[in-house]
Parts: structure tokens; sequence; C-alpha cells
């Protein structure tokens, strides 16, 4: 498969040295620099002519809400959304790994967990960064960890199988308290509900006229099409796995004698789009760790307080403000 060729203006992470504009494209075999990218670095505005293999186009996200699935597109997010100049939060950090690669982008960061022995580790793993030991939801204390007492990019892990009543009500709170910061979620539950949301978009979308659908798609935008239903698959097939691999409800009650585990988040969560709602408001994630290792486990709910999907959809107008993230794979650094 050839590289996918760049352009002047385009925005670009060069490997181990982080963001660039694309300036020149050497094409012509006269010049001693054929074959190489001109790049202007973003952060001190040196230029240098770079090998494109050394190269990856970047898509900083539009929207104030970025919603990735799995690590990998979670990691990715932070390369395509975050600038020297920002100022980060990660909230469920776990041992760092995440917190390290917005450190290396980002003028600053501080890593949150509410697990002491994740907060532990990652201070031994990463001495040079800072983690504290603070409940993500305690806006107070999350404040004061600035240096201005806001930041402009906010990377949020409560396990990225937390239920979507949850997530729903994390994000309420901190786009109410940071209304200028955009928010970067791993979360499979609100990803398959937005996912879902804009299937039915596309299913109610207009006809394309003969013109429209005659005219063939760019090779970058076919492979994106065909990544994305791929993903979908695999989402698919990991949801039906994992519901397989553990017991249902009817089965757990026919083994009255073992010990009786936390129920799956889902079993408690209505299906996506549903009327039910959410009833009482318990939610315990005691599975949280993800294969990535990310992640912090989380406590139950107050019953009755932390139903804010309450129709099994998101909070009026959330969903407007966010958009799906789904690239990961052949990124020049992290």
């Amino acid at each position: 498969m050839t590289a996918e060729p760049f352009h002047v203006g385009e925005l670009v992470d060069v490997k181990q040295h982080g963001r660039a504009w694309v300036t020149e494209v050497v094409s012509d075999p006269s010049q001693p620099h054929c074959g190489r990218v001109l790049v202007r670095y973003e952060e001190d505005g040196t230029t240098f002519y770079c090998n494109p293999k050394k190269l990856r186009k970047l898509r900083p996200s539009s929207r104030q809400v970025v919603v990735c699935y799995r690590t990998e597109h979670y990691r990715a997010a932070a390369v395509h959304n975050v600038e020297r100049q920002d100022v980060c939060l990660e909230v469920g950090c776990h041992t760092g790994t995440t917190t390290r690669i917005l450190f290396n982008r980002c003028s600053h960061v501080v890593g949150v967990d509410n697990v002491a022995l994740a907060v532990d580790q990652a201070r031994e793993k990463h001495p040079d960064i800072r983690f504290e030991l603070v409940d993500g939801f305690d806006i107070d204390q999350v404040r004061a960890l600035s240096p201005s007492g806001t930041f402009s990019k906010v990377f949020v892990d409560l396990s990225g199988k937390a239920p979507l009543h949850l997530i729903s009500r994390f994000l309420a709170l901190y786009l109410k308290a940071f209304p200028h910061t955009t928010i970067v979620v791993k979360n499979e539950a609100l990803f398959g509900y937005l996912e879902q949301l804009e299937q039915q978009q596309h299913g109610q979308a207009p006809q394309q006229s003969e013109q429209q659908a005659q005219r063939p798609e760019p090779a970058w935008q076919q492979q994106e099409h065909s990544e994305h239903g791929a993903q979908h698959r695999q989402r698919q097939q990991h949801s039906q796995q994992r519901h397989e691999q553990w017991p249902s409800q009817q089965q757990r009650q026919q083994q009255p004698g073992q010990q009786q585990h936390e129920p799956w988040p889902s079993e408690q969560e209505p299906q996506l789009g549903s009327e039910a709602g959410c009833q009482g408001g318990t939610a315990v994630v005691s599975r949280c760790q993800d294969e990535g290792g990310q992640g912090a486990c989380l406590p139950a709910a107050s019953p009755g307080g932390a139903a804010t999907a309450a129709s099994g959809a998101l909070p009026s107008g959330l969903a407007d403000l966010c958009e799906l993230f789904r690239w990961a794979g052949g990124l020049a650094t992290l």
C-alpha cells in the first residue's frame, strides 16, 4: 500500500519531534532534497526536510467532546488534538501511560485517580510527572490542580466500561465547570450510543443525486469507510464475546451456593435509546481495566443520584457537542 501523499498546508506529526506544517513537497529530481517534505515546526518555527515515512497527517477534532472506543483510539486522540500550549488533565490516569503522552506534548499536565495503588505506581514509573489521589467528581479539588484554575484539554477514562448514565453525569459536570475545555473520553457505552445516532441520521438522510453517486471517493475516504465498518463489526463481536463469557443473571440465580458476582453494566442499563430509563441509579464496575490497562475502578453511585440519562439517552444537547474518534493505527509517534 503506497503512502498517502502530503500537501502544502497540512498539519502533520513528525516522529519524535511533534507537530509541524507542510511548507513544501520536493518532487523535482534535480533538487537535492527530492522525495523529502519540508516542514515548519509548530513549537519554534524551525524548518527541516523530513522523510515522508516519519510523518503522519493529523486530524484535530472540531467538536468539544471527543469520544473514543478503545485505548489505542484514546491515546491517538492525544496525538491528534494536544498542542504545546495546552494545560491538560487526565481523570482515571491509572499508571500514567496516557499521561506520559500528554506530558510529552503539552505545557502542563496532571494525572488523577481515585485508587491509591494506581497513583503510587504512576509516580514510580513517571517521577517527572505530577499524579494526585483525587476524586474526579470533586470539581474544587480538580480546579486547584491547574495553575490558572482551568484546563484546555481534559482526558477521561473512568474505565472504558463505565455505564452511560455515569459518564453522562461526569460530562455534564465538567462542561458546566469548564465551558471552554475540550474533553476526550474513552467509553464503550457512549461511543455505541452515538454511533447508533449517527447511523440513524445517515439512514434518514436524503438520497444522493445521480452525479454525486457516480463521483468516485478519494482513496483516503474509501479506506476510512472500510476501517469504520471493520471496527464496528469488531466492536459488535467484542461485546458479544464479553457477554458470553460472563454468566447471565438467570445462570447466577441457578447457582445459589456460589458467590454472587456484581452484574455487568449492561444488565443494569437499558438498551440504548429505550424508554425504560435507569431505575435506582446504582452502578458498580468491578472489572474496570481494559485490554490496555487503562481505567480506574469506580465506586457505586448513590441510589437515585446518578440517573442523568433517565430516558436511556444523553442530557439535552450533549450529543451535538460530541464527535466519534476512530483514528488509531500507524501513528508516527506517541
